[in-house]
């Protein structure tokens, strides 16, 4: 269940950022989420993601094979095999452990909890398994849950992970194990009943939002994306929109400096809403100079 724990998004029920409930079927379209990315001689390839999908939703759209080919190195936010690690379940059950004496029914206000009761009533959600975790956790496991019911597993970061792999194309992270520690730590600053109700509120309402954010993602349509998921994030939790995103774009932006100066072709693969809004990564490479243009294989 911790496979996709570093895609992060609205409410927590964007866990997967975009997650294809509804989406149409893979063609050869020109148009993508894949950029070109340019300054004097330095250049790297950016694409933005989806975290899970159903095996049906592959092929991806054709820029992001021609993209591979010409990549020497790949990298993802965080390598996906960290998630069968053992012992960084573990770290992440430790993490979002409740201190004892404190539970959901206990923290949370009367009427969330009821509401998360008659969620797991009505799906068969182990609620009880859950009782002793912090809202975000489950709200994760939800989200999680939710997923897997719906045929959805690996998304574009495991796939293009297992044919690097398979390729003996090398793989770098942008964040590590101790930096997704720190994210969930501060996650848990925010407040808890806001986490499950804006979670129970956006399972119910994602007929209304995948569908239009998986077409946008397909033609590379950032404005329409963020229109569509970054906005309503935003405006439902700043500071739960700036920590997921604007944050770790911040960071993001500084440690693909050395990824510029490789003498290798780079692809950097990252949620798709990281690309989208004013706070985007490539908003904060434009203003560091850099072209960003969709990418044209040649």
């Amino acid at each position: 269940m911790f496979r996709s724990i570093f895609p992060l998004g609205r409410a927590l029920a964007y866990a997967f950022l975009l997650c294809s409930l509804w989406s149409l079927p893979a063609s050869a379209q020109s148009a993508s989420s894949v950029y070109e990315v340019t300054r004097g001689d330095q250049r790297l390839l950016l694409g933005g993601t989806i975290h899970l999908l159903r095996p049906e939703e592959f092929p991806l759209p054709a820029p992001f094979y021609a993209a591979y080919q010409e990549a020497d190195v790949i990298y993802l936010e965080a390598d996906p095999a960290i998630a069968d690690d053992p012992h960084f379940g573990q770290q992440v059950a430790q993490v979002m452990l409740y201190p004892t004496g404190k539970t959901l029914s206990s923290e949370l206000a009367p009427e969330t909890w009821q509401a998360l009761v008659a969620y797991a009533e009505a799906n068969d959600f182990p609620l009880q398994q859950m009782i002793g975790f912090h809202p975000a956790m489950v709200s994760l496991v939800i989200s999680v849950t939710e997923a897997q019911r719906r045929g959805m597993t690996d998304g574009v970061e495991t796939h293009f992970a297992q044919m690097a792999r398979k390729d003996g194309v090398p793989i770098g992270e942008l964040e590590g194990m101790a930096e997704v520690m720190t994210m969930l730590e501060d996650m848990k600053a925010l407040d808890e009943d806001e986490i499950i109700l804006h979670t129970l509120r956006d399972l119910e309402n994602l007929d209304d939002f995948m569908g239009p954010a998986l077409d946008a993602w397909r033609v590379g349509d950032m404005d329409a994306l963020y229109t569509v998921l970054g906005k309503p994030f935003y405006e439902e939790s700043e500071e739960f929109y700036h920590l997921i995103l604007t944050d770790r774009n911040k960071l993001w932006v500084e440690r693909l400096q050395p990824i510029f100066e490789q003498d290798a072709t780079a692809l950097v693969l990252v949620g798709a809403l990281h690309l989208a809004g004013d706070n985007s990564l490539i908003k904060m490479l434009e203003a560091r100079g850099y072209q960003v243009r969709p990418y044209i294989a040649e």
